[in-house]
This record gives C-alpha cells, structure tokens and sequence, in this order.
C-alpha cells in the first residue's frame, strides 16, 4: 500500500478538475494520505474536500510564516486539537523571514511550544517544517517528551538530519528533496510524500512510485522492499492514536 504522509489537498493547491482527478487516483489506488493545513482556511477546506475520503485523514496547523496572526488566536488554534490525531504542517522557518518578517523567531516558537504540548500530552504525531532553523528546532523537541515526530521534505543539512534519526525522528522522502535523507535515513525512520500536484498534473501514484523506484534503486533494495518499509512504520508512526484508529486499520490489514 503506498502511504503519502504529508499532502496539500487546500483549494490553494486545485482547480476542481485537479482535485476530482487526484482523488479518484487515490480512491482507485488505495493510497493513504495524511492531508495538511497551513493555516485555519486551508483546514477547513480540506475538511470539506474528504469528508466523503475513505483513505485521506485530516491534519491541523498553522505554518510559522502566520506566526505573527495566530499567536494572538491561540486559544482558537486550540479549539481544533480535539479533533486530529496529527498536528502539520508546523515548524520554524528562518528562511521565510525575508518574505514574513513580522513572524518573528520568538512569534514562531511561541506557536510552535503550543503543538509540542498537544503533541507530549496527548501522544500525537507532528508533521514539522523546518527551513533554515534545525539547531533550534531540535532544542525546542528536546524540550518535551515526544514520540512521533515526521521532518518533511528537510534537507537542512546531513547533520541535523543524522541528529534527529539519532533522537528516533521519522523523515519523508519527497519527490524533489530525497536524496539526502535516502543515503542518511535509517529503514526504520523512512516514510514518504508528495507535498503538492505540480503543475503539470501527475496522478499521485504514479509520482509516488517514481520517487520509491528511485530511491530503492539509491538503497540497492528492490521497490517492494522499500514499500513495505515504509508501510510498516507509517503503522507503527499512527498505531494507538483514536483519531487515526480507523486508518491505521487500512495499513494493518494490507500489510504483506
């Protein structure tokens, strides 16, 4: 079963043509997919586009670069908790600050401590983004007891990428960003993504099974072996969580 662990399925990312396209690839393939939020619109949105999705679950956050409006709407953020079993896209992004200025490094972290306590309290996955910021990001995970944790797309550096496998932290492999944590990446911490459509439209399936294709072949293991892999640990990432119980259930009884 192909796993996509962090996909944008937001109106900002579709036409209507590309989202129905996309969702009868998925339906037909059967691939699970954890769709994020960068912010309150783009989760309702996705709320609304796979209420009717028997393989697509929910995530909710807020990206670092809207730092500086939501950290004056954290009870709000809040409200949202209750109903997903993973927390994305969330993070700290220094290289955003040309662009989001007044989301400043203390706005972002004031954001990011909100998820890390959701995600220590109630034993929940985080889906991280992490630009330009890895020394600080991992100080601020050291800070809680977390479990869960998926680096998206990350390509920092090869050491901040050895130090959070080291601390137990799962890496996507992503379509344009693979190659570092390919060679780096323990078996058991690989999962993967697509992240967004391009622009040219391309079935989410076959996207996915290029990217394993060529990461198998970089690994000098065959596409099976790498797509079990990741099967496994996308359960063993969501497995306990009741928000994600019925999902979980969908790998558990394809697992090979």
């Amino acid at each position: 079963m192909l796993v996509d662990m962090h996909f944008h399925i937001c109106n900002r990312y579709h036409s209507a043509e590309t989202l129905a396209r996309t969702l009868k690839d998925i339906n037909e393939n059967q691939i699970l997919v954890a769709a994020q939020a960068c912010d309150f619109p783009t989760y309702h949105s996705t709320l609304e586009r796979i209420k009717e999705q028997a393989f697509i679950f929910p995530a909710f956050g807020v990206l670092p670069w809207y730092a500086a409006e939501y950290t004056g709407r954290l009870d709000e953020v809040r409200s949202h908790f209750e109903e997903v079993g993973m927390l994305g896209e969330i993070g700290i992004d220094y290289r955003a600050l040309e662009r989001f200025p007044e989301s400043t490094p203390a706005l972002q972290k004031q954001l990011f401590d909100v998820f890390l306590a959701e995600a220590e309290n109630e034993d929940k996955i985080l889906n991280l983004h992490i630009r330009s910021a890895s020394d600080d990001a991992l100080a601020y995970l050291s800070a809680y007891d977390l479990k869960r944790v998926i680096f998206h797309a990350h390509s920092d550096s090869v050491d901040s990428i050895r130090a959070g496998a080291d601390k137990g932290y799962y890496f996507t492999l992503h379509p344009r960003v693979y190659k570092m944590v390919a060679q780096e990446v323990p078996d058991e911490l690989l999962l993967s993504e697509i992240d967004t459509i391009p622009r040219t439209w391309k079935a989410p399936s076959v996207i996915l099974t290029g990217l394993l294709g060529k990461v198998a072949k970089l690994r000098g293991i065959t596409f099976e072996e790498l797509e079990n892999t990741i099967h496994r640990n996308s359960l063993r990432i969501m497995k306990g969580i009741p928000q994600l119980d019925k999902y979980a259930q969908h790998l558990a009884t394809s697992l090979v």
